[in-house]
């Protein structure tokens, strides 16, 4: 997700190539994530064939959770 947020919009085949893994692998992600609404597939008004993924609101939240998590770890071991 944290790809997505970075990079805007992504068909699968460019996310995929990002994360270094297998388009198949990437579907079957990206529908889990879009299961509990962390992202959002669209058609690609260029092209109707090709899906775009862009993290949701919540897929955002979720991510800035994360980051503030590890954060506050890293400041308390870094403080010891």
């Amino acid at each position: 997700m944290a790809c997505l947020e970075r990079r805007g919009p992504l068909t699968l085949g460019e996310l995929a190539a990002l994360e270094h893994v297998k388009p198949p692998s990437v579907t079957r992600m990206v529908a889990g994530l879009e299961s509990h609404r962390l992202v959002h597939r669209e058609s690609d008004p260029d092209d109707g064939r090709v899906s775009l993924v862009s993290v949701t609101a919540a897929g955002s939240r979720t991510l800035q959770r994360s980051r503030t998590r590890k954060t506050a770890y890293l400041a308390k071991r870094l403080a010891t």
